[in-house]
């Protein structure tokens, strides 16, 4: 047993997209008097220290950062369960997109990043891994507000979506995941349902707030389904940043399995409504809970090429 949370604090959690703090958080920096508005706001997109985006999560073998993405161990404090496989996933970006769409002192922006590597799975304990392949494309959208209160062209973030992330391969996609929701103390935080780009929040009024110590509650209504209809079997997680994103370290996170079994805080049993929960760590600013759901045919043995996985990463906010 400790072995294998050995194993799982060394190699595993999502390509969450993940920042913490850092100077500036709502605004670009104002750009060299030749830069257009494009270049800004892109340049402010790609920029790894910009709270709300990344390049994604590389979870390479060294456990080291690679390729401007930081890597996300899981911390002692996962909840897993035995019956369960040992897995982790490997991955890199390939390639992201940025567009800017300008009219007057709007900006649409949409952020599409390819995402391979590889899920590796254990499923007779003898701790070696079987590789199945991942080929993901991850999206977000966001707006961007002039702001005439800064002197030159500075653009600030007004407005930002959750991430989805789901096969490249469409035909293969199963998995849909038709709401979220966060609670405190059962008071609604905040939810999303049946995502759409279109589905942005003000930045940072809309977002959920979330002070340290207190345990946040979420829940996500999910479907696996043949073409059929017939139900498949799912696994999901709930990831989490417990640290801030700084210069020269990485980000931590954990993981935690959600429970569709009316235990661990699940209310009914069967319903597709898997719930998970966790503390909020005491480091302010922005962060990233993401809700996975994972295909149970990957978890049968440890070379059908058959990974299969959706997930939503929520942004929230941190402060006393």
């Amino acid at each position: 047993m400790y072995l294998r949370r050995l194993l799982i604090c060394s190699f595993a959690l999502l390509f969450v997209f993940v920042l913490g703090c850092g100077t500036g958080l709502d605004s670009t920096s104002s750009g060299s008097s030749d830069s257009t508005d494009e270049e800004i706001i892109k340049g402010a997109v790609d920029n790894t220290y910009f709270p709300l985006f990344s390049t994604g999560v590389v979870e390479d073998d060294t456990g080291e950062s690679a390729g401007g993405a930081v890597t996300l161990p899981v911390n002692e404090d996962a909840v897993e369960d035995d019956s369960i496989p040992l897995w982790f996933r490997r991955v890199h970006v390939t390639s992201r997109d940025i567009s800017v769409h300008i009219e007057g002192d709007t900006a649409d922006v949409s952020v599409t990043t390819d995402i391979e590597g590889d899920f590796l799975i254990d499923t007779d304990g003898d701790f070696e891994f079987g590789r199945k392949e991942i080929r993901a494309t991850a999206v977000r959208y966001a707006t961007f507000q002039r702001d005439y209160d800064f002197p030159g062209r500075h653009w600030r973030l007004s407005s930002i979506s959750p991430v989805e992330i789901n096969l490249q391969d469409e035909e293969n996609r199963t998995i849909s995941i038709k709401s979220v929701k966060a609670y405190v103390d059962g008071e609604l935080r905040w939810e999303v349902y049946d995502y759409d780009p279109a589905t942005l929040f003000k930045v940072p009024s809309e977002l959920p707030r979330f002070a340290p110590g207190e345990e946040v509650v979420v829940t996500a209504d999910i479907e696996n389904l043949n073409s059929d209809g017939s139900e498949r079997g799912s696994y999901v997680y709930l990831h989490y940043t417990t640290h801030e994103h700084r210069r020269g370290m990485a980000n931590h996170g954990s993981r935690r399995l959600m429970y569709d079994d009316g235990t661990h805080g699940d209310e009914t049993a069967g319903d597709g409504i898997f719930t998970g929960t966790y503390i909020i760590g005491d480091a302010m600013g922005y962060h990233h809970a993401a809700v996975d759901v994972l295909d149970k045919e990957m978890f049968s043995d440890e070379t059908t090429q058959n990974y299969n996985s959706m997930a939503w990463a929520m942004p929230y906010v941190v402060n006393k």
